[in-house]
């Protein structure tokens, strides 16, 4: 054991001094020599204090070098995704903190602008434009952060439970990782994140570049960004694990909905009508469908004058849409929340804000109304509400009242489901104008 310790502190160190020094562009020797750290998280029998050591190995690595590291980020994103999957509580909830640290504290590091001079561009002529003036050598630098940034979103969504395990995520992990998929959202709608410029493809999801088909260039480029999120929430929604806390389930599927249902009303003006179409009939519509299909839960009341028209009861009332961004009532939970001792520094972006709201309204049982959210949240501290330092089962995430309106069924889940498509009519359809 000690022989163990001994020999991963020694390649911490000879780790230490190979990263002092910046990677060159085009190059991979940090992803080759980094590679030991991920044999040993992928070696099965190897013990959960090994693996522990390995990550906090990770954790300090991207703490002081994260300005040089390049390659390595895949290494270390492959990393933080096996810790999801582990079998110690520990373990997921280290994984998760150490993925909160990198956008809390090093996202200049993971959003390289500065190489590039297109993230001013607006047009799809304007920006055909701009990668054209690309070298080659930019190019393939591009399409290199394009794919890290595509192995962050799946270390997140990683730890958003899809499938049943015999050592379930902590709910309040997942609801964690589900605010993350929202910062991402806001970093590539900002244009801190640019997306690659070739090498697009539609049949190898494991391969760099997967986008949807159907899609001209620039549109489908654009949508390998947004893709892994959508994939993930879309296996959130229609996830068939119970996700269970008290007498309240689905948790995770009305989470992954809510952040889903953000993303599209903050960003939805951003997508082009042949986008929005993919996003509907790729996305929306298919994991609603498989997410009935799962449900098992009866159905309270169906009452109806004609026999080709059905009323369903819990249908009466949806959620009300959501307030703009500069509603005085988000703001004041945004400033009550950045005024946490553990808060980031860096200030919520749209979506990110409305789903910490969304989620803060659903931890004490309110009403939908996000207006009136931070005074639901002033009950208790925003650090115990998603802490990813706390070992409890369900890290901070608990439901007040959970015997009043939310039971285990999905009734509030199809409310929300309804509200994606007022969503949709609601914007107009995108940035083409229908």
């Amino acid at each position: 054991a000690m022989v163990s310790m001994f020999a991963i502190d020694a390649l911490r160190q000879l780790s230490f001094k190979f990263l002092e020094k910046p990677e060159l562009s085009d190059f991979n020797f940090q992803r080759i020599f980094l590679r030991p750290f991920l044999l040993i998280m992928e070696n099965a029998s190897s013990r959960n204090d090994i693996r522990e050591l390995i990550l906090r190995c990770v954790d300090n690595m991207i703490r002081a070098l994260a300005h040089n590291l390049r390659s390595g980020w895949k290494v270390f994103f492959s990393i933080l995704t096996l810790s999801a999957s582990d079998p110690s509580e520990k373990i997921n909830t280290l994984g998760l903190a150490i993925l909160q640290r990198l956008l809390d504290e090093h996202l200049d590091q993971l959003c390289r602008l500065d190489e590039f001079n297109d993230h001013g561009a607006e047009s799809k002529s304007d920006k055909n434009e701009e990668q054209k003036q690309l070298s080659a050598l930019q190019r393939r630098q591009r399409n290199a952060n394009a794919e890290d940034f595509v192995e962050l979103c799946k270390a997140s969504l990683s730890f958003v439970q899809t499938e049943e395990s015999e050592h379930p995520l902590p709910i309040g992990l997942s609801m964690r990782a589900l605010c993350h998929t929202a910062c991402y959202a806001d970093l590539i709608a900002s244009k801190r994140v640019l997306p690659p410029v070739s090498g697009c493809q539609s049949e190898d999801p494991a391969g760099s570049g997967f986008t949807y088909d159907g899609l001209s260039d620039v549109e489908a480029e654009e949508m390998v960004l947004w893709r892994p999120i959508f994939d993930g929430l879309a296996a959130g929604i229609c996830s068939p694990v119970p996700s269970i806390h008290g007498d309240v389930g689905c948790i995770v599927q009305r989470g992954s909905l809510m952040t889903l249902r953000a993303i599209l009303l903050r960003h939805g003006s951003l997508f082009s009508v042949s986008q929005w179409v993919v996003i509907l009939k790729q996305v929306i519509l298919p994991s609603i469908q498989i997410a009935a299909e799962y449900d098992n839960s009866q159905v309270t009341k169906i009452t109806s004058e004609s026999p080709s028209v059905s009323s369903l009861d819990f249908l009466s009332d949806p959620l009300p849409l959501p307030p703009d961004s500069e509603d005085e009532g988000l703001i004041k939970f945004a400033m009550l929340s950045q005024s946490e001792e553990s808060a980031p520094t860096r200030p919520l972006g749209e979506a990110e804000l409305l789903v910490e709201a969304s989620f803060a309204d659903l931890r004490h049982n309110g009403d939908g109304n996000l207006s009136r959210v931070h005074g639901l949240a002033k009950k208790v501290s925003l650090n115990d509400m998603y802490s990813t330092k706390r070992q409890s089962r369900n890290c901070g995430f608990e439901l007040e009242n959970t015997h009043s309106i939310f039971k285990n069924e999905w009734i509030s889940f199809v409310g929300l489901t309804i509200s994606v498509f007022v969503v949709v009519g609601f914007l107009g359809c995108g940035r083409n104008n229908i």
